[in-house]
């Protein structure tokens, strides 16, 4: 999955380089728990990660957020309520005061609560 329209930023090669932090976060819903966790996710053959395309040349490549997950079966993966996909956008001016980098959130309510936003 490829995010090219994301809220608030309108040139992610500036948002990066200037310090902006996106935090991703994986809620899968295994039927007797739910639990979420930050990218990349492994378990057995599956694997998701997600990633930011910068370009100078967006005729190549896109901008843009990547999600992207592989498994044996990855359509079990695909258009599944099981497996939600949170990101958070944190500005740098955020990201500095809050002291991102040494406290890196393992949750998304730990993001939440760290960064002040609702949920």
């Amino acid at each position: 999955m490829i995010i090219e329209e994301i809220p608030g930023i309108n040139d992610i090669n500036v948002f990066i380089d200037t310090g902006g932090v996106v935090l991703f976060y994986l809620r899968r819903d295994i039927g007797l728990a739910t639990f979420t966790t930050p990218l990349p996710h492994q378990d057995g053959s599956e694997r998701i990660f997600s990633y930011a395309v910068t370009s100078t040349d967006p005729n190549l490549f896109v901008p843009g957020l990547v999600i992207r997950g592989e498994s044996i079966n990855v359509s079990s993966m695909e258009n599944s309520d099981n497996y939600l996909i949170k990101y958070v956008i944190v500005p740098a001016n955020i990201a500095q005061a809050s002291d991102l980098v040494n406290n890196m959130p393992e949750s998304f309510s730990e993001a939440a609560t760290l960064l002040g936003l609702q949920q």
